[in-house]
């Protein structure tokens, strides 16, 4: 409903500026005539920390996020992952991140396909490297050289 100050949130009731409703972006429905969702910003916050503390809500945001980096690939294929790397790194065994956090999901970032689930330290290495073999090489021998000495 508007108001002369602004608009009344169809779920708290309560009149707000429009300032503190989200602009409406639905292009599959009617457009909304003003423009504004029926929630104010508050409500429509508070319902989904309480979606996504519910195992479907939890599961959506974890493959959003991937979907976000490129990645298709879904909390069932975590797991199989997981399985088949026995529960750690691919590259160095470990079973979680030092902050007790699941493993990440390594991908190509060109191709958007999975390698496999890496510690943060293993996958930020990569990173680092930019996934260049060659700065690998030069990274063993350095440290051969200097291994040879101590």
């Amino acid at each position: 409903m508007i108001t002369d100050t602004g608009k009344v949130c169809s779920k708290c009731e309560t009149d707000k500026p429009l300032t503190e409703f989200y602009k409406s972006h639905n292009k599959q429905s009617k457009p909304n005539p003003m423009g504004y969702k029926s929630h104010c910003k508050t409500c429509v916050k508070k319902q989904r920390n309480e979606y996504y503390k519910t195992p479907e809500g939890h599961k959506y945001q974890i493959e959003k996020s991937w979907r976000d980096k490129g990645m298709l690939f879904t909390t069932e294929e975590y797991q199989e992952l997981l399985e088949e790397q026995a529960y750690g790194c691919a590259i160095c065994g470990v079973k979680s991140n030092k902050n007790g956090s699941r493993l990440c999901v390594d991908h190509n970032h060109s191709t958007g396909s999975i390698r496999g689930l890496l510690c943060h330290d293993c996958n930020t290495t990569l990173g680092k490297f930019n996934d260049e073999v060659e700065m690998f090489y030069k990274a063993i021998d350095y440290l051969e050289k200097y291994n040879e000495q101590d």
